[in-house]
């Protein structure tokens, strides 16, 4: 990367900005002193994205957000934070510079890393999406498992967080035991933080989406072309 800052947008296409807060303090983590992080959320977007209708429905006003947004406030790339990675392709065509989606960035990393890897949904209905994209991908001979995390009875009282790992591990146990996965992925951007204390608990390589995002951007821009030069549509 040159001497120029470069600015890198996160939009949460969900309305929660909970979440969106999340996903700036995981930002922070893999970001460096040249590359700032800003983020955005979709105001008119589900509280959650969970459905195929979910992910078709943020599609458009998603697509509307990043272009107001870059008008007002250009950035060098942009990161699409939910596992569904809805909008991506769509963006890709538009935009001249880099656009990430979470999932495939996961995916990406999991491939790079060897082995086989299983994934931690966030909701039944979202095993299907995941499927169709790894097919499109090609990555599906490297998928070891994909299993849903039920938290819809979770409350948001002080032992949240505490009752959302125990399910992440017991589910990530399974995908490691049981389907022969050799690594983990959060498979919902909502999920990001637990990384580390899964990993622990574990004692095998968890994958935080949002962390491999910024990480391929990163490197994305390292390799970008000298300003003023079209941006080629990428897919990592």
């Amino acid at each position: 990367m040159t001497d120029r800052l470069r600015r890198l947008l996160i939009v949460n296409p969900n309305a929660t900005v909970a979440v969106t807060e999340a996903l700036a303090e995981a930002a922070a983590l893999p970001a460096s002193s040249d590359l700032a992080v800003d983020t955005a959320t979709l105001a008119d977007g589900p509280p959650l994205i969970e459905t195929d209708a979910d992910a078709a429905r943020v599609i458009p006003p998603l697509l509307d957000l990043l272009e107001r947004r870059l008008a007002d406030a250009p950035v060098d790339a942009v990161i699409v934070a939910c596992f569904s990675d809805p909008g991506v392709a769509e963006a890709r065509r538009r935009l001249r510079i880099p656009v990430l989606g979470i999932a495939e960035s996961a995916y990406c990393a999991a491939m790079a890393a060897g082995g086989r890897f299983g994934i931690l949904s966030i909701h039944p209905s979202s095993v299907g999406r995941h499927d169709r994209q790894l097919d499109r991908l090609g990555f599906t001979h490297r998928r070891a498992g994909d299993r849903p995390v039920d938290l819809a009875d979770i409350g948001d009282g002080p032992e949240h967080d505490t009752v959302v790992l125990d399910r992440l591990e017991t589910v990530g146990r399974a995908l490691l035991d049981d389907d022969g996965a050799d690594r983990v992925i959060l498979g919902c951007a909502g999920l990001t933080g637990h990384r580390h204390a899964l990993a622990n608990r574990l004692s095998a390589p968890v994958i935080d989406p949002i962390h491999t995002a910024v990480g391929l951007a990163r490197l994305t821009l390292l390799s970008a072309p000298p300003t003023g030069h079209p941006q080629p549509g990428l897919v990592l």
